[in-house]
């Protein structure tokens, strides 16, 4: 047999060895034993409502709730909005008129807040809009500027001037606790004596 036919014999026969080890590897089998199979889990894709504010905040509870956050002072301001815009509207009101029947320098403090804090949330519903004839409006579809425009407000709401911020920053002061620590024990319900900082003399 010729140098050229041994030669062209050794090539295919490696190449035939190669190609049969890279397919056994292909198949999930290395010196023998199958290969482990790779657990990947996907997340569900959110369920989108059609409504673009609930959506918007869906999407910040989701995130609030998937960081794990065990410290309410390290919450961003999307997680802190989302437990802002999480509070029920009548809740609030009928808080404010307790407030306002009360009539103490604390309870005065905490009305103005309940009253921005209200504003606040219709405000991103869209409560009591008009067009220039005074016709009731409804969100158009498409969205993108008035989703953009109601993340501004949220932005502006949540800044130190803001105000829903320079609202309820007297309320949470004489209570002794951040505005994070305000808002988070108002809406989870956790509320005791002693989380508002009352002290037996």
């Amino acid at each position: 047999m010729s140098r050229a036919v041994l030669a062209a014999a050794a090539v295919l026969t490696a190449s035939v060895l190669a190609f049969a080890g890279f397919s056994a590897e292909a198949q999930g089998v290395r010196g023998g034993r199958p290969l482990p199979e790779p657990k990947i889990t996907l997340p569900s894709p959110p369920a989108l409502t059609g409504d673009p504010i609930k959506d918007i905040g869906n999407a910040i509870a989701r995130a609030n709730a998937s960081g794990g956050l065990e410290n309410p002072g390290t919450l961003t301001p999307d997680q802190l909005w989302a437990k802002i815009q999480s509070a029920n509207v009548n809740d609030l009101k009928y808080a404010k008129a307790l407030a306002d029947n009360a009539a103490s320098s604390g309870s005065k403090l905490r009305s103005a807040c309940y009253c921005a804090w209200i504003t606040a949330i219709e405000q991103q519903q869209g409560v009591g809009l008009k067009d220039t004839s005074g016709n009731p409006l409804t969100m158009p579809d498409p969205h993108l500027f008035s989703t953009f425009e109601l993340l501004a407000e949220i932005a502006d709401g949540l800044a130190p001037t803001g105000p829903l911020m320079s609202a309820c920053a007297p309320a949470w002061t004489a209570l002794k606790l951040t505005a994070t620590q305000f808002f988070t024990t108002a809406v989870t319900g956790a509320v005791g004596l002693s989380a508002l900082g009352v002290t037996i003399p």
